[in-house]
C-alpha cells in the first residue's frame, strides 16, 4: 500500500509544482521524509517506509482531501476513485 501511496503522492506533489522542499515545508516534514515515502523506501536504513496516521493526516492536508481519500486512492492502483479536494 505505501509504495502506491509514494507514487501518488509524487505525482500530485509534481502536479502542485512543487519540489521536495517545498511540499515538505507545506506538510511540516522534512524533504528527505518526504523523498522516502515517495520511493517506499528509507534510504538510510534500506527498509520500507511505515507511515503513521500522524504523517498520513499531514499528507493528505496538504493535498487538500481527506485521509480517507488518500488511503482509498493509493491502495488500489486501478481505483477509478476521484478524490475531492477542498477546490473541489
Amino acid at each position: 500500500m505505501y509504495e502506491n501511496l509514494g507514487k501518488y503522492v509524487k505525482m500530485r506533489r509534481l502536479d502542485m509544482g512543487l519540489s521536495l522542499r517545498e511540499f515538505g515545508k507545506l506538510c511540516d516534514m522534512s524533504h528527505t521524509h518526504i523523498d522516502s515515502i515517495e520511493k517506499g523506501d528509507d534510504f538510510r536504513s534500506g527498509k520500507s517506509v511505515n507511515l503513521t496516521g500522524t504523517t498520513v493526516a499531514k499528507l493528505a492536508a496538504a493535498l487538500g482531501m481527506s485521509e480517507r481519500d488518500l488511503i482509498t486512492v493509493s491502495s488500489d492502483a486501478t481505483s477509478d476513485v476521484t478524490p475531492v479536494t477542498d477546490a473541489q
